[in-house]
């Protein structure tokens, strides 16, 4: 797996952009700065709430969610999209996925009619804090 960069020609010192591979992209959270993230999730599913337990798949839905809120790594970037540049960078919420100090996670039902059985829409809050306190992110938690 190819590390990510931190730094590239053209670029200046100190901004957040991550590389991998020829994609760029910006991270909120970065352990630089000290910053942490506490997830508040709420899965909406075209089903009953309960049965958190017995759905199975809540665990690979919070997972899969929280990846997508991530630096991809080892160029996992798709080749039929071009990747996004310095000058336009992809957002991302989290450098890392250990940046998340808190989780929560509810259920509840999606009640648009006739949707597929599978959908799932998530909302998610997101509150970042500092674990190390500097100058720069004194604002941010």
């Amino acid at each position: 797996m190819e590390k990510l960069r931190l730094s590239r020609e053209g670029v200046p010192e100190g901004d957040f952009l991550r590389f991998d591979g020829d994609a760029a992209f910006k991270p909120l959270v970065v352990e630089r700065m000290g910053l942490l993230a506490e997830l508040d999730i709420t899965l909406l599913r075209p089903r009953l709430p309960g049965k958190v337990v017995s759905a199975g798949d809540l665990d690979n839905q919070v997972k899969t969610l929280i990846d997508s809120l991530t630096l991809p790594r080892g160029q996992q970037w798709p080749k039929s999209v071009p990747p996004p540049s310095v000058k336009d960078p992809l957002p991302v919420l989290l450098e890392d996925d250990g940046l998340v100090s808190s989780l929560t996670v509810r259920t509840g039902q999606l009640l648009t009619p006739e949707v597929d059985s599978d959908q799932v829409e998530a909302l998610v809050w997101v509150r970042t804090k500092t674990s190390v306190p500097t100058w720069g992110s004194v604002t941010l938690g």
